[in-house]
């Protein structure tokens, strides 16, 4: 050190090489040697004629192969043996915790499932749990699968109706129209209370608030629009929140009357609108009706209207015709379309006063056409009873 710090430049070390060999002596024979240790002059300078050749080779003078361990050497690798030794017990346990929680088995099925089949196209299951129990189905059948509830259970934790599991579970690749089973929610029964003769508007939301689903029919009626007439469940019935209720309501008298009437599986009566009851002799009573051909018709039926006291009594008034006052023959109807038909029954002068039934039917010169399903009305005598009408003074 003190050489390096020489304030004579005589005395300090020529070059990095002087250096080096002395850093060398002292590390083998100690600091006494080295601070004894002459300084090499500078070599003289030569100007050599020779041309360079294209390799140099460094001066080794002064330099002394090294002698005896590397202990910096050996101490890193300790080190490093005993970091890569530390981390088995590690990776032991992480692998240990992955096979007993995290892997996937063939008992706990994961979304990627298959149920390998025979043929036959596959499809992903969707997913059901929390859906209602009507748009699981929905949405199952749109999946070109079937729905099926295995059972039902309480479950506070679940709004009653939704889907608490499914089987398969969702993700799984099943074949076209298999079915899926499905756990449904459900609440605690309760008695259902009457609500025939209220209006409609009243109790939608009381019955919705107890977690019913509602679901309204409008029929043709003198009682006034939106009265309840029918309820199904009916009243007292045990019922649960999910549940749905059918309620009968009136649609006035505007209000066109579903009949359904099938005549011999050639034309249905779909319907009959009869926008006024109370009459006078001598005033028309108009009515129309709504037809649909179930085939190709190959005759012209005729369409009669009597207002009569009976099935089998003389009607009081009657108007028959074939379809639109013989402007549309049924052999021009296309099957599947629907027919609208309008007629008028004129009340004779001198009709007694009382209540009539309004009956229609359909003929041919070979007699009357046949009923074979009544649908939502009556029948008598092939014909087919509209509504009740009063004649007065």
């Amino acid at each position: 050190v003190g050489k390096l710090l020489s304030k004579e430049k005589s005395r300090r070390y020529r070059n990095a090489e002087q250096l080096g060999v002395a850093l060398e002596e002292y590390m083998r024979h100690g600091a006494e040697q080295t601070a004894s240790h002459p300084v090499a002059p500078p070599p003289p300078q030569r100007t050599s004629t020779r041309p360079h050749s294209p390799q140099t080779k460094k001066s080794t003078q002064g330099k002394a192969p090294r002698s005896g361990p590397d202990w910096l050497l050996w101490l890193l690798f300790g080190i490093a043996a005993i970091a890569v030794l530390g981390l088995i017990p590690l990776w032991g346990y992480v692998y240990q915790i992955y096979n007993e929680s995290g892997a996937p088995s063939a008992s706990s099925p994961t979304n990627n499932v298959t149920v390998t089949t025979p043929g036959g196209e596959l499809v992903s299951v969707p997913r059901l749990i929390g859906l209602s129990a009507a748009d699981a189905e929905a949405l199952t059948n749109s999946y070109q699968l079937q729905f099926a509830v295995q059972r039902e259970d309480e479950n506070s934790n679940a709004l009653p109706g939704t889907i608490l599991s499914q089987d398969p579970p969702p993700g799984t690749r099943v074949p076209v129209s298999s079915t899926l089973q499905v756990v449904k929610a459900i609440g605690h029964p309760f008695p259902l209370q009457n609500v025939l003769g209220l209006q409609l508007t009243d109790v939608v939301e009381p019955l919705a608030a107890l977690g019913l689903t509602i679901q309204t029919e409008k029929i043709w009626s003198t009682e006034p629009v939106d009265k309840i007439l029918a309820q199904l469940p009916a009243p007292e019935s045990e019922i649960q929140a999910g549940d749905t209720l059918t309620l009968t309501v009136s649609g006035g008298k505007e209000q066109s009357r579903s009949l359904q009437v099938n005549f011999n599986n050639q034309i249905i009566l779909e319907e009959a609108l009869v926008p006024q009851y109370t009459f006078q002799p001598g005033d028309s009573v108009p009515v129309t009706l709504y037809w649909r051909a179930l085939q190709p018709l190959t005759k012209n039926y005729v369409i009669f209207t009597h207002l009569t006291a009976s099935a089998t009594a003389t009607p009081a008034a009657q108007h028959d015709s074939e379809p639109g006052n013989g402007t549309n023959p049924t052999t021009s109807w296309t099957p599947g379309e629907i027919v609208i038909d309008p007629h008028q029954v004129t009340i004779p002068q001198g009709v007694s006063s009382g209540s009539y039934q309004l009956r229609v039917g359909l003929y041919t010169a070979e007699g009357r056409l046949q009923i074979i399903d009544s649908g939502h009305t009556q029948v008598a005598a092939e014909s087919v009873f509209i509504v009740n009408v009063e004649v007065r003074p």
